[in-house]
């Protein structure tokens, strides 16, 4: 029994007791050790920096060379001291040392400790004793902002993976453990940059086999999922074989890889798969050469926009894994929107488009000539106006007699390319399909309502909170409907108080026009917009494409007095 708990962890049996011997925190140790010899070191010393990567080891170092360790005393912050505790090592060290210069307290894990503790602390640091050094070592800077400020801050970086996988070698060689490349080089790279992190799983994973470490071990225990199943995953997308993904992902799982450990492997293929792309960022792949040639070959098959979405996806499916607890469902249910995406992607092909548009929302025609608009002829019986959007735009025509477009008469054809929503495409015929615009009339009246709502906002801009005064004077619209005033409210304001609105603007209009019977309505932008009647011809056209025959053929009309600028859904002729 004596001899079993006679083992020494590695954490403890190589731990750094030199300054020569703390691994990738060069610059931290050069620093300290002149501040020594040079007699500029602080009473108050704030270590920050991620866990594992030698902070506590350079604390105890530190005071190693200033004194010895019967004056060291140590608190931590995962150990939850309770007050008292606290309160009594505090009531220690304000003590003088029987030997030596300097009593030191190493407080481990800062951010963690309680409010009352944190205070007590803080209370001690505002009137410290002048024979104690204070080394906080904390791994949050936003939760100690409040001592920040009196602490000299010395910030420890991640440990590189060159640095961790040499080091972990030659602790190989010093307890006589067969391990290869590959297999150390996995145990490195799991570590994260904390080099305790990896040592700690290194002495693991000897405890199954103490004489030798093969990759396959590596990846059994650790969950690590092999590349190529990555890749086959990518390639079943690429071949929209969505069955033989989630038989594969099920076979995955039997393995014991757990769900954060593929949707983090997955994240990371696609991220290499997009950093393959481009030769400038292959130096970013830690990975072996034949490999980054596997990656370069599947990166030419993908669109960087695929790749770009799938990140946003893998993010989006990771955050869902973490709170619903049937995280292979949702796996499963984001798998299948990657090869849907993949699929709407590849169906846009670039070389079926004819006609390339710089904007998307304007209507490129090509022209062979400058003073001539050309219209391409695919059959003697069909003129074809096409566009960069698939949905393309074609008029009919059973005699070339019946439909005659020129470019003198700017009514029959009006394409402005400064408004893309102002578009008008209409027939030669008045009495058929139609959109109308607002009289000049009405026009002056919007305008007159507009100029009046921004004298308003002015007069009233100290009751209205600075965040939503712009959107108020600017992005507010108004219309006339039915006699009716109608104030469009953008989307963003539509769940703030609008009170001031009927109490004040209201009377303040009527009493300037003298009606006190006028009527005000508000309305959210892109919502309640849908119930006018050229929403509801929208809706019904997209739904039975003989709406707009029927509408042709009765000699109908379409009226629509809401501004094109305050819907984003357009109108389709057929």
């Amino acid at each position: 029994m004596d001899k079993c708990f006679s083992y020494i962890v590695w954490s403890l049996k190589y731990r750094p007791v030199r300054w020569e011997d703390v691994i990738g925190q060069m610059d931290v140790t050069t620093i300290l050790r002149n501040s020594i010899e040079k007699n500029r070191l602080s009473q108050i010393l704030l270590f920050l920096g991620p866990r594992g990567v030698g902070k506590n080891t350079c604390a105890r170092i530190l005071a190693s060379e200033l004194d010895s360790f019967s004056n060291v005393f140590e608190i931590s912050g995962f150990l939850n001291h309770s007050v008292e505790s606290i309160c009594e090592t505090i009531r220690k060290i304000r003590f003088y040392p029987k030997e030596g210069k300097y009593k030191i307290l190493i407080i481990n894990d800062f951010n963690f400790f309680s409010q009352d503790s944190f205070n007590i602390i803080l209370k001690t640091l505002e009137e410290p004793p002048t024979h104690v050094l204070f080394i906080f070592c904390a791994t949050e800077k936003n939760k100690i902002n409040s001592i920040i400020s009196r602490c000299q801050v010395y910030e420890f970086r991640f440990i590189s993976l060159r640095d961790i996988f040499f080091y972990l070698k030659k602790i190989a060689e010093k307890e006589r453990i067969e391990i290869d490349n590959e297999a150390l080089f996995l145990i490195s790279k799991n570590g994260n940059g904390s080099l305790s992190e990896a040592l700690n799983t290194f002495e693991k994973l000897t405890f199954y086999d103490q004489r030798k470490i093969s990759r396959e071990l590596v990846m059994e225990k650790l969950g690590i999922l092999d590349t190529s199943y990555y890749f086959k995953i990518i390639d079943y997308l690429l071949d929209q074989k969505i069955s033989q993904i989630l038989i594969l992902l099920d076979k995955i799982f039997q393995f014991g890889v757990s769900s954060i450990n593929f949707i983090s492997g997955l994240t990371k293929h696609f991220r290499d798969l997009l950093l393959s792309k481009n030769p400038e960022t292959l130096f970013l792949l830690k990975l072996k050469k034949k490999t980054i040639q596997f990656y370069i070959q599947q990166s030419r098959k993908i669109r960087s926009s695929f790749l770009i979405n799938a990140l946003r996806i893998c993010r989006q499916m990771e955050k869902e894994s973490l709170t619903y607890k049937n995280s292979r469902l949702t796996i499963e249910i984001y798998l299948i929107q990657l090869a849907n995406c993949l699929f709407s992607i590849q169906k846009k092909d670039p070389e079926e488009i004819s006609i390339q548009k710089k904007d998307p929302e304007e209507i490129s025609i090509q022209k062979k000539d400058p003073e001539e608009i050309s219209i391409q002829k695919k059959d003697p019986e069909e003129i074809s106006i096409q566009k960069k959007d698939p949905e393309e735009i074609s008029i009919q025509k059973k005699d070339p007699e019946e439909i005659s477009i020129q470019k003198k008469d700017p009514e029959e054809i009006s394409i402005q390319k400064k408004d893309p929503e102002e578009i008008s495409i209409q027939k030669k015929d008045p009495e058929e399909i139609s959109i109308q615009k607002k009289d000049p009339e009405e026009k002056k009246k919007i305008q007159y309502l507009q100029e009046n709502w921004i004298k308003f906002i002015q007069k009233f801009s100290e009751k209205i909170h600075p965040t939503y005064l712009n959107s108020l004077k600017h992005e507010i619209r108004f219309h006339i409907y039915k006699n009716k005033i109608l104030l469009v409210v953008p989307p963003q304001l539509e769940n703030r108080n609008f009170s001031f609105i009927q109490t004040h603007f209201i009377k303040y209009f009527r009493n300037k026009l003298n009606n006190p019977h006028l009527e005000f309505k508000i309305l959210v932008k892109e919502k309640d917009l849908e119930n006018f009647p050229i929403e509801q011809y929208n809706l019904l056209s997209r739904k039975n494409k003989c709406v707009d025959k029927l509408i042709e053929r009765l000699n109908l009309k379409i009226l629509s007095s809401i501004p094109t600028k305050l819907y984003n859904k357009k109108i389709s002729l057929s």
